[in-house]
């Protein structure tokens, strides 16, 4: 485990990417080699993709706001996907440090949406029974809502989103 994180800091050193892929008023973000699928990397021996490009998103769950930057958007007819920050293929304990934000949706106008949010070693999320999510008319950018847990009873979460 020592030699795999010794490694991708390593990688990190070289690539000049930087592992938390936001931007807060005390980081400043390089990103390097940038692509818009995202970057496969390892962390602490897990396997994840640290995620950059234009797009942005503020998100409120409750009375605190968070802020994620660096990501990707894909459109297509029906469906939206949005991936910011560092996503962990598995959630695994301990959960991640890094931030990431994702928002998978699928529908028509206003479309039923998987909202995903890691920040500060919590995992919280709001199921497409419980969230929706909706494009602005030139599709650069949308809204979303919703609740959070199972059954959609936990807190309630929005936020805007910016593709470019």
């Amino acid at each position: 485990m020592g030699r795999t994180l010794g490694v991708a800091l390593a990688l990190l050193a070289v690539g000049g990417l930087a592992l938390n892929a936001y931007a807060a008023p005390t980081h400043k973000v390089t990103q390097a080699g940038c692509s818009p699928a995202g970057k496969d990397v390892t962390i602490g021996g897990k396997a994840a993709t640290v995620y950059c490009g234009p797009a942005r998103a503020t998100v409120r769950i409750g009375s605190q706001t968070m802020t994620f930057r660096h990501g990707t958007c894909v459109w297509s007819t029906n469906s939206f996907k949005l991936q910011l920050g560092t996503i962990f293929l598995f959630r695994s304990k301990p959960l991640q440090q890094q931030p990431g934000f994702s928002i998978y949706a699928n529908g028509g106008a206003v479309a039923r949406a998987l909202v995903e949010i890691y920040w500060g070693g919590r995992y919280s999320y709001a199921s497409p029974l419980h969230a929706t999510a909706q494009a602005n008319s030139s599709r650069t950018g949308g809204t979303f809502k919703g609740r959070l847990g199972k059954g959609g009873t936990g807190l309630p979460v929005n936020g805007t989103i910016h593709c470019s």
